[in-house]
């Protein structure tokens, strides 16, 4: 794993094979202090598809609200799930009696087979997370109410 950085400028998208065209898109995140991350062991794609394992390629992480011990944070990456994929997710801490440490709270994922589908899917991935931050939604125990998850 290669990050943080706080620019897609710094993430080698092309060494990731992946398109230059992202940089738009995600340039879009960055004055919400998005840290990216990217993964260069998985540019290329694996030999035997993962079986329930997501491999990220390159990912950007948004934390809305931390207190160390709860928090909401958007989160968007570029995978192999086997295909290629575009995540974009809304996570709220765990407070589970077994913790799975977070809990997706909204989330989408979309199948890219061209560049093309690409670009288009990781463009809507942050226009999610976008629309999310634009809502003003920031209270957790009010996520994990509506979302029939357990609270502190």
């Amino acid at each position: 794993m290669a990050g943080p950085v706080t620019s897609i400028a710094e993430v080698p998208l092309e060494e990731l094979r992946l398109p230059g065209e992202l940089r738009g898109p995600a340039e879009r995140l960055e004055s919400y202090q998005v840290q990216w991350h990217w993964y260069p062991e998985h540019a290329e794609p694996p030999a035997s598809p993962p079986d329930r394992v997501c491999m990220l390629v390159f990912d950007g992480t948004i934390s809305l609200f931390s207190t160390g011990v709860d928090w909401l944070e958007l989160a968007l990456h570029v995978a192999w799930e086997p295909e290629l994929a575009v995540h974009a997710s809304v996570e709220v801490a765990c407070w589970c009696p077994q913790n799975h440490n977070m809990h997706a709270i909204a989330e989408a994922t979309w199948l890219t087979g061209t560049p093309a589908a690409l670009l288009s899917s990781f463009t809507a991935g942050v226009d999610m997370l976008i629309g999310f931050i634009d809502a003003g939604v920031s209270d957790v125990t009010l996520l994990r109410s509506e979302a029939g998850l357990p609270n502190p």
